[in-house]
């Protein structure tokens, strides 16, 4: 199973954004920083946030944790490798 198979699997496929429907997630507030992300994943409850985060930490694949993307310093927005 690939990584957006797994994450897709854990919270649905309508939580899991890929493409022009995570570009808002991809920079920040201020538009200053700008980065790629795999995937947005949008988990609905704590159960949910475990399974992705335990997938993720197995799979070796980053995590980049983002709120109201109102931080003012970028430590929110992915970098621009798209892992």
């Amino acid at each position: 199973m690939d990584t957006l198979d797994a994450l897709r699997a854990a919270v649905g496929a309508s939580h899991v954004l890929t493409g022009p429907d995570a570009r808002s997630y991809e920079i920040d507030w201020r538009e200053r920083y700008r980065g790629r992300a795999l995937a947005v994943v949008r988990p609905g409850s704590t159960d949910e946030v475990a399974a992705v985060m335990r997938y993720c930490a197995q799979a070796g694949v980053p995590v980049i944790p983002q709120g109201g993307n109102t931080g003012l310093c970028g430590g929110a927005t992915p970098d621009d490798s798209g892992g």
